[in-house]
């Protein structure tokens, strides 16, 4: 068992002087139906002593973390963190960490697990265990109206589309150009940029006709971007949880299987209460809802 007594002790000046700690479920609406007994047992009792649950979230990357007109930390990350601590009935403090480094937070015990928008891979899974929450992969936006009338993945073929450079998001579009060549289409023209708001930015300009990027991450763009007036997602129905989907999930270290266990029973009690499916529609990522709360999908 680690020896998170110490750490935590050790720990508990810097994060009060950071202000990267958000405060616990106390303070907040409740997001659940309570308490789960079973996953309240199965907290580990260093974790149950210590009193707090303290969770790994790089923030700003909206929808899943990002801070409200008051400054604190929103998104379904931080939603399913203070969930996660109803229904285990423990204080949950949020921390902010870099993203290279909440693996290395859970290794020096200074943090319990990573909600961070962090996909499941078999890399990965060496050192953690994944308690999936979403199924996304990558969407493309067209202007509001989708004036090109595009409603086959072929009714892209000869669009100029914006991605981000050094991304997946551009192997997707020359996977695309297959289908187009073999459609008798001309291809897509890739206009890559250095960021996805530059792409965003491209379509507005009207120097591109579509962008692509991370599902999640466009979804929460179309909303938000001109309070919704700007843009659209394309929706393919072969495809309903974009391009490439990939499982994302609450890493926990490997070698805190008890953890994982109580966190797998309290993420299945969020899904059976509803709450589950509450949160990702507040978020509004309802489509990129996992069929079923399960532990490390990835290549299953």
């Amino acid at each position: 068992m680690k020896n998170r007594a110490l750490i935590a002790l050790l720990a508990v000046a810097p994060l009060a002087l950071s202000g990267c700690a958000a405060g616990g479920a106390a303070e907040r609406e409740p997001l659940t139906s309570g308490v789960d007994q079973a996953a309240k047992d199965a907290l580990p009792a260093d974790i149950r002593d210590i009193g707090v649950l303290n969770v790994a979230i790089d923030y700003p990357y909206p929808p899943f973390a990002y801070d409200d007109e008051n400054g604190n930390p929103v998104g379904l990350d931080v939603d399913l963190a203070y969930a996660i601590g109803e229904k285990l009935d423990i204080p949950v403090k949020v921390n902010k960490q870099p993203f290279d480094t909440v693996i290395a937070s859970l290794q020096a015990n200074t943090n319990d697990i990573i909600i961070s928008g962090m996909n499941d891979t078999l890399e990965r899974q060496a050192t953690l265990d994944f308690i999936e929450y979403l199924y996304a992969g990558f969407a493309i936006a067209v202007p509001k109206g989708n004036p090109d009338g595009v409603k086959t993945v072929t009714d892209l073929c000869g669009l100029t589309i914006s991605s981000q450079k050094a991304s997946t998001t551009g192997d997707i579009l020359v996977g695309l150009n297959d289908d187009c060549t073999a459609a008798g289409k001309p291809e897509i023209k890739i206009h890559e940029l250095a960021s996805v708001p530059d792409s965003q930015t491209a379509v507005q300009a009207g120097n591109a006709d579509a962008f692509i990027g991370d599902a999640p991450i466009m979804a929460n763009l179309v909303q938000t971007a001109g309070n919704g007036t700007l843009f659209e997602l394309l929706e393919f129905p072969e495809m309903p949880n974009g391009f490439d989907p990939v499982y994302t999930g609450i890493g926990v270290l490997k070698a805190d299987e008890g953890l994982s266990n109580a966190i797998l029973l309290a993420m299945k009690s969020i899904e059976a209460d509803g709450s589950y499916a509450t949160l990702l529609e507040k978020n509004g990522l309802t489509q990129y809802a996992v069929k079923q709360v399960d532990l490390n999908l990835a290549e299953r």
